[in-house]
């Protein structure tokens, strides 16, 4: 199925050349999202803790809600849910739904070339996540909201949005001193000072998980916990690292298109930081999935499309193009083959596993 939603983002690409075709390809790529990742049953590490989180809250009073550790407000999403519909099937459905229309939308109103963020949003990882980490996602979606309003200085939007995205998961508070990070210009004198503190951060992240743990989030000591003892791939962080490097030779022409693009590179610097550091600290990589959508869908997007307008023989404007789905593809099947979130074989409610 999988395979089937990369091939219509990219052969549908032809449908956007009017207002019309555009959103009936978003459309289109809606449905794809949302029933794929909506239907899906089994699928994903943590498919089952959410299902069982989901039928406990059907006993929780507010009260309870209000003194648990899990954010409230995923918490009295799925009290509503499990106290008048007992399947959690259909909260998944719900998610699913929020999910693809907040990603949909944004792209139809962002993306120089929707059928790219379409398909980068599925094979450098995103759709994938989405089917996994179900409050970080939620979370993350409204970010892309955040930002723009960021940008644009609306910033009372901006602290609304993300006390919003905080009541799906607490990592989002990181994202009100990081506000202040984003708004600088990211020229070679702050990328040099970037660096030097991210080097010095990963290097002696262990000492300093020591003493954060010491104090809150006991459970996750680097010493013992597999999540923090244990890391990810280093390709993720090749990836990361890439995707910035490309962004940074175009990063005049970036702004100048589009000015969001001056905060969606600092973005994609922290990205690269953080899944360095979850090279030696996997739980942390987990932070990423905050600001990953934009980079990939929007940022990466606007790179491929700066890139061709360069190019004028059209013989190479296809071989470029052609040359970049291939490495997104490369990527992918990397992704397959490592069952990437345990989100592969993919398979429907009521479907036996099946390879894709």
């Amino acid at each position: 199925m999988y395979y089937i939603m990369i091939f219509a983002s990219l052969f549908l690409g032809f449908l956007v050349k009017n207002k019309y075709g555009k959103i009936l390809y978003s459309f289109i790529m809606f449905m794809f999202f949302f029933l794929v990742s909506g239907l899906r049953y089994d699928v994903g590490h943590d498919y089952n803790s959410y299902a069982s989180l989901f039928f406990n809250t059907y006993s929780m009073t507010i009260e309870n809600i209000m003194q648990s550790s899990t954010e409230k407000g995923y918490l009295l999403m799925n009290k509503i849910f499990s106290n008048y519909i007992i399947d959690y099937q259909f909260l998944y459905l719900f998610i699913a739904f929020i999910v693809a229309f907040s990603v949909i939308y944004y792209l139809y109103k962002n993306s120089s070339m929707i059928y790219l963020s379409c398909f980068t949003f599925i094979t450098i990882g995103c759709f994938y996540f989405s089917m996994d980490f179900l409050r970080q996602v939620i979370a993350g979606a409204i970010i892309l909201y955040a930002l723009n309003n960021l940008e644009k200085k609306q910033y009372f939007h901006y602290i609304i949005l993300i006390f919003f995205a905080i009541c799906f998961h607490k990592s989002a508070i990181l994202m009100i001193p990081l506000s202040l990070v984003l708004k600088i210009p990211l020229n070679k004198y702050i990328l040099v000072t970037y660096s030097i503190v991210s080097i010095l951060l990963i290097v002696f992240s262990t000492q300093i998980l020591i003493v954060v743990t010491s104090f809150i989030y006991s459970g996750y000591d680097p010493l013992q916990s597999i999540h923090m003892s244990t890391g990810i791939p280093l390709i993720y962080g090749i990836c990361t690292l890439a995707i910035f490097v490309y962004a940074y030779i175009l990063k005049d022409e970036l702004v100048k298109y589009r000015s969001l693009n001056q905060i969606l590179l600092v973005c994609a610097f922290l990205n690269v930081f953080i899944t360095l550091i979850g090279y030696k600290h996997s739980i942390l990589s987990r932070f990423s999935i905050l600001i990953e959508i934009p980079v990939v869908t929007i940022l990466l997007v606007d790179c491929v499309y700066l890139t061709l307008k360069k190019i004028n023989k059209k013989s190479l404007k296809f071989t470029f193009l052609s040359f970049f789905i291939i490495i997104c593809m490369l990527f992918h099947t990397y992704l397959q083959l490592n069952n990437y979130n345990g989100v592969f074989p993919h398979q429907f409610i009521g479907e036996e596993s099946y390879e894709i």
